[in-house]
């Protein structure tokens, strides 16, 4: 599938087709865009305070839905 970010990653997280609970994870860790996102592994992400399997799953899907994946 092909991304339909125009660059890689640019823009925020916010255009991720997101939940609300994924969202504040983000937020709290400072991750404000797609680019920082996908720097980030499934460890990473799963080391943030109260980001557990159901958000991880969350994040992996919105990003695979525009062709994209974390960090391995």
């Amino acid at each position: 599938m092909k991304s339909t970010w125009p660059i890689l990653g640019e823009g925020s997280v916010h255009q991720l087709d997101l939940s609300f609970r994924s969202l504040g994870r983000l937020r709290y860790a400072k991750v404000e865009t797609v680019n920082e996102l996908l720097e980030l592994t499934e460890r990473d992400l799963l080391d943030i305070p109260r980001l557990g399997d159901t958000i991880l799953a969350d994040i992996k899907k919105a990003l695979a839905t525009e062709g994209l994946e974390l960090k391995r």
